[in-house]
């Protein structure tokens, strides 16, 4: 170049850092990589983007994100949404980084009868104890999927929201269920 001046990579502090360019493609592509560590079709190891999505789904910073949002669904689900939230037009609604105000009544009454083990899911990612990447990917999936239980009719969606829910605590301690299930067939 004339001036002198080289495009070189950014330097990374830590050799495990990932770059720059993968955290971007992992947040681009994240609701697809949390379907896919949801469903147990993806391996985090099989790249740096599912590494790194495994990695922040099962940080506490995320761990303690998902946990605020579950905390947050209860909490609009049983209160009104407030007088600013109703009035503003339904596309600065949608902009909000996540917002649970435009649940529909059923919606809001599903949540309503799983709010026990909505707090307890909460609970559980909010301790020190370990989680499987599975369950963090299924409960993302579960908060953030426009076609799933949370926001779809159950004749539209495939299993309820209380199955949804139970389905992804026990994803967090697979070794738990999987125990369970060998001491109920002895």
């Amino acid at each position: 170049m004339p001036s002198g001046a080289h495009l070189l990579p950014f330097p990374s502090n830590r050799r495990d850092e990932p770059s720059l360019s993968v955290k971007l493609r992992t947040w681009w592509r994240r609701r697809r990589h949390d379907r896919g560590l949801a469903g147990g079709s993806s391996d985090p190891a099989a790249s740096q983007e599912l590494r790194l999505r495994a990695q922040q789904l099962t940080s506490k910073a995320g761990r303690d994100r998902l946990a605020g949002y579950v905390e947050e669904l209860v909490s609009e689900a049983h209160d009104r949404p407030s007088s600013f939230t109703t009035r503003m037009p339904f596309s600065l609604r949608s902009l909000t980084p996540f917002s649970f105000a435009t649940l529909t009544p059923r919606r809001r009454a599903d949540v309503h009868r799983c709010t026990a083990e909505l707090l307890s899911l909460a609970e559980r990612l909010r301790e020190d104890r370990p989680i499987e990447v599975l369950g963090a990917g299924k409960i993302s999936r579960l908060l953030h999927d426009r076609t799933g239980p949370l926001y779809t009719s159950p004749r539209s969606a495939p299993f309820t929201l209380e199955h949804a829910v139970r389905s992804a605590r026990q994803a967090l301690d697979p070794q738990v269920a999987v125990e369970t299930t060998l001491a109920a067939a002895a």
